[in-house]
């Protein structure tokens, strides 16, 4: 497995650099750390993605220079924080610092072409750099066949012995992903908790689907320990909210759905609440 850790040194938030670099410590993976440079936001840059410039009082620099000048300044800044936690990995991991002028989504695609198995790692909270809100960080993959761990800023990394996995239990479920996934939970031998919420008048119908929803998943998952629970509630993302707060995980996931779970509006909100009020990884 690749983890590619998406670079969050421009933000005022606590990195999740050291959280990848410890994952990629107990995985034995090899990491590479995208830095990408949208020039429309350097001032006096003209490029294929601005259409003008505006221009600071005093010498004018080119194109090239103000772009160099902020990859040099980005490589400095990760040389740093990588000086500092290679110290405390006392491990010899391999990695790779990507600085270019790219969108996020095109240069992870460059980066990843044809590799397997590849786990993007993103900081919870926007750098109002490279991502504005949540709502952006889940629109820019929506249409991506990554596996993307959104980590809480500062976030101490520990395994997944604990996983809520928030389901439906739907025969829509995209289960062609679940091997992949699980590829890399198995590294843990988690104890998986899929859950859904259930109105009153509607729990026996979902306990049914449930049990319906495992055996399909036991097939494909081996190593896992999977359980369900249909847990009653009128609000469905304050129940689980509260049952996710009450159980205390060590990650979420979410399966991206064969109907389209980013066309679906609640199913969007159910990652930007998950992402937002809870202070745990969030896998999709």
């Amino acid at each position: 497995m690749k983890i590619i850790i998406i670079s969050d040194i421009k933000g005022n938030a606590e990195s999740i650099i050291p959280y990848g670099l410890n994952l990629a410590k107990y995985l034995q993976s090899e990491v590479d750390i995208l830095h990408t440079i949208d020039s429309r936001f350097q001032h006096g840059v003209s490029s294929s993605y601005a259409d003008s410039q505006s221009l600071t009082p005093g010498s004018k620099m080119s194109h090239e220079e103000i772009l160099q000048r902020e990859k040099t300044t980005a490589h400095m800044a990760l040389d740093k924080v990588l000086s500092r936690e290679a110290s405390v990995l006392n491990y010899p991991l391999k990695i790779n610092t990507i600085v270019e002028e790219n969108s996020v989504k095109n240069g992870l695609s460059s980066i990843i072409g044809t590799i397997p198995n590849v786990l993007v790692l993103v900081n919870s909270q926007p750098d109002d750099y490279t991502f504005h809100s949540h709502k952006e960080i889940i629109d820019t993959f929506k249409n991506s066949n990554f596996q993307i761990l959104v980590v809480p800023p500062g976030k101490v990394f520990r395994e997944f012995n604990k996983v809520v996995l928030a389901t439906n239990f739907s025969s829509d479920d995209n289960f062609d992903k679940y091997p992949e996934a699980f590829s890399c939970l198995n590294e843990f031998n988690p104890h998986i908790d899929a859950v859904d919420v259930a109105k009153p008048k509607k729990y026996l119908d979902k306990e049914l689907k449930s049990k319906a929803w495992l055996q399909v998943v036991e097939k494909m998952v081996f190593l896992s320990t999977i359980k369900t629970n249909v847990l009653t509630g009128n609000n469905y993302l304050e129940t689980l909210r509260s049952y996710i707060d009450k159980t205390k995980p060590d990650l979420v996931l979410s399966f991206k759905r064969n109907h389209g779970l980013f066309n679906n509006g609640f199913d969007k909100n159910l990652l930007i609440n998950l992402i937002e009020k809870t202070d745990l990884p969030v896998l999709y």
